[in-house]
């Protein structure tokens, strides 16, 4: 577990498109912190950048008190999750939830324990030995989501890995991640378009949009003192009188 610093990050790309903008965010040790926004508001180049994925274009990011801007992703000690999850095909359930650790070299005594107990925390105890052709998509999710957790990083990175699960499904997943930071304690950020699930998961939500940091807080706070139209018409906060209170910003 660590925490996450960002400061005035930047991230311009080659003929000037700016995608993130004098970026400041502080995430706590243990913190469930999601960024929110719409689409192309810049929330998965944040996540990126945060693993190591996209260069940096100016500011700072350190993780456990460490700057990592110059870290290549695999030295930074982080754990990410895409759209495009997968299995592998040739592997069982079980070889595929130890892979992440096998590679590190982890001992198998202590690799078989992190394994089960993964595989306690999200349902899959029971189908250990099925290969992923016999298993559900749901099942398969759990999966690569548990591949992650097993190798207990200092900081998972999921970039919207429920935006094509169906509803029943997304609602389980949630509650499977909810469960993992409640008994692991692990530091995650989660990117999503979904302001329902921001305020669900959330132990620290950061909005953004156009690049920008636009409010942070915990979800209570984005919900009933948002910070400026924007953040309120994205989260249907019911209790702004827009006409009063975001007079000054629209003058």
């Amino acid at each position: 577990m660590a925490g996450l610093t960002l400061k005035n990050v930047e991230k311009i790309y080659p003929g000037g498109s700016v995608a993130v903008k004098d970026f400041t965010l502080e995430i706590d040790d243990g913190d469930f912190a999601v960024l929110a926004g719409p689409a192309e508001s810049g929330k998965s180049t944040v996540l990126r950048m945060i693993g190591g994925l996209e260069d940096i274009s100016g500011g700072s990011i350190y993780i456990d008190g460490i700057r990592v801007d110059d870290l290549e992703p695999r030295e930074r000690d982080v754990a990410m999750l895409f759209r495009n999850y997968i299995m592998f095909p040739q592997m069982n359930v079980y070889e595929n939830l130890a892979f992440g650790l096998k590679l590190s070299g982890c001992p198998k005594e202590e690799m078989d324990e992190r394994v089960r107990e993964t595989a306690k925390l999200l349902n899959l105890a029971d189908i250990l030995d099925k290969m992923p052709d016999e298993i559900t998509e749901l099942e398969k999710h759990r999966v690569a989501v548990g591949r992650a957790v097993a190798r207990r990083p200092k900081v998972f990175l999921l970039d919207d890995p429920m935006s094509h699960l169906d509803k029943d499904s997304a609602l389980c997943m949630r509650r499977g991640l909810m469960n993992i930071h409640k008994k692991l304690g692990t530091t995650i950020v989660y990117v999503t378009e979904n302001a329902e699930e921001a305020l669900a998961m959330a132990t620290k939500i950061a909005v953004i949009r156009d690049g920008a940091l636009e409010q942070t807080g915990i979800p209570s706070e984005i919900l009933e003192h948002p910070a400026n139209r924007f953040v309120a018409e994205y989260f249907g906060s019911p209790v702004v009188d827009f006409n009063e209170d975001f007079e000054e910003e629209e003058a």
